[in-house]
């Protein structure tokens, strides 16, 4: 028993401590955004959702952990590659490779992860938790429900742990990636990037994936790259000036945070709130402005 309390203490404390890190995280952006007094009660929401999903995957952890522990420690490039060592490479170059090489990989299985929960209407079920966000801002990025952690972890994580093995994104580079790009393309932040735009998803990029309008269903399910939705057929480049308002249309978000976690299922969906499968893209108005042709498809 006093081993259960242990665990159950150290739970809370990383739950803590993640916690603290991550509210310091959107403070940060919250003064980017230009919002530093509005909106509080709505990044708190979102901070409690991530809360309460840090500890349900400390408990699902458990399971999953011991299925990582079973991969092949140095991948399957390790297998190809003889000698290789996936551990935290030394100079700031070769720290830059490591994660480049991860960052591509990993968005190829997350691209397919993603677009499956929007396909799908049981996965769908459990991802629109992330979409149900009326006013997408950077604490939007750590909005989800436990079954969606889950399903990202068995279909992104663990097909990246299994080509590149343990140890490949080194400690800097997670900090780039997961803690500041994420927190970056969901961010409030109406910037341009230029032509890299198309190089890198941005806050406008993503944007676009979150809109309310059919013009933006099932569109950019990338998070790093948009070559990965040009490759298979699902890219839409934002217009100049293009900031679509966000959310799901018949699916409004409930009003306990646990429920967005744990019971998702629970709340109704509309039949307008449900996913249908990428269709060929085609001419159709864009809400926010109606004179302005898009290509979408949904």
């Amino acid at each position: 028993m006093q081993q259960v309390w242990d665990w159950i203490k150290d739970v809370l404390l990383g739950t803590g401590g993640a916690l603290k890190w991550t509210a310091l995280v959107v403070a940060l952006f919250m003064l980017l955004e230009g919002a530093p007094l509005r909106g509080l009660l709505h990044r708190g929401y979102n901070l409690l959702v991530f809360a309460l999903n840090m500890i349900g995957l400390a408990v699902v952890g458990l399971a999953l952990d011991r299925v990582e522990a079973a991969m092949p420690e140095h991948g399957l490039i390790g297998r190809l590659l003889p000698g290789w060592t996936p551990g935290h490479p030394g100079s700031w170059q070769n720290v830059l490779w490591a994660t480049l090489l991860y960052t591509v990989v990993y968005d190829f299985f997350h691209y397919w992860a993603h677009r499956a929960q929007h396909e799908f209407a049981p996965l769908w079920v459990l991802h629109r938790v992330h979409h149900n966000d009326n006013n997408m801002d950077a604490s939007t990025s750590v909005r989800h429900s436990l079954g969606a952690g889950v399903v990202g972890t068995v279909l992104a994580h663990f097909p990246t742990y299994l080509i590149l093995g343990g140890g490949m994104l080194p400690y800097f580079g997670a900090i780039i990636l997961f803690w500041v790009w994420f927190f970056f393309t969901h961010a409030q932040l109406r910037w341009s990037m230029g032509w890299l735009t198309a190089v890198l998803v941005g806050p406008q990029m993503h944007r676009i994936h979150h809109g309310r309008s059919v013009a933006y269903h099932n569109r950019n399910y990338a998070q790093f790259f948009p070559f990965y939705d040009w490759l298979f057929g699902t890219l839409r480049m934002p217009e100049q000036d293009e900031w679509p308002e966000t959310g799901v249309d018949g699916d409004d978000q409930p009003r306990w945070a646990w429920q967005q976690v744990f019971l998702p299922w629970l709340h109704p969906v509309t039949p307008a709130a449900l996913p249908e499968p990428v269709a060929p893209a085609v001419e159709v108005a864009d809400d926010s402005d109606p004179a302005a042709p898009t290509m979408a498809g949904r």
